[in-house]
């Protein structure tokens, strides 16, 4: 069990890789076979004027920090594209797989952290979010 747990250990950038490809594959469908909701339509509504009313769009009429919303408008440069917010999501969900993945580093070993990553992407409302 000792020798197992070694290995998951020593290559865990791998089993980290083949869940991030896994994941990929998962969304690609749903990016390209989902209709628009409702999150998308404000979020495009919210990124279609200047800076300053995307900054106040998204503090007063989302109520949400404006992070994600000025990383969008910088992102809506390059296309206008629903897609371009759906990758983004996704960009952001990866971020967040890793950064959970290294602060579970602080608690656990490198297995728990792992498995940690997993369960946060595989989890269904994780994968509509994003």
């Amino acid at each position: 069990m000792d020798k197992l747990k070694l290995y998951f250990e020593k290559n865990s950038w791998i089993y980290l890789a083949i869940t991030g490809i896994f994941y990929l594959i998962i969304i690609s469908y749903f990016v390209t076979n989902i209709d628009i909701g409702i999150d998308e339509c404000w979020t495009l509504n919210t990124i279609t004027g200047d800076f300053n009313f995307t900054v106040n769009q998204a503090l007063n009429g989302e109520g949400q920090l404006p992070l994600y919303f000025i990383v969008a408008k910088f992102f809506s440069f390059f296309s206008h594209s629903l897609y371009t917010i759906r990758i983004l999501s996704i960009l952001f969900t990866l971020i967040s797989v890793y950064l959970i993945y290294r602060i579970s580093l602080f608690y656990f070993d490198k297995t728990n952290s792992i498995l940690i990553s997993f369960y946060f992407l595989s989890i269904p409302y994780m994968v509509y979010l994003s």
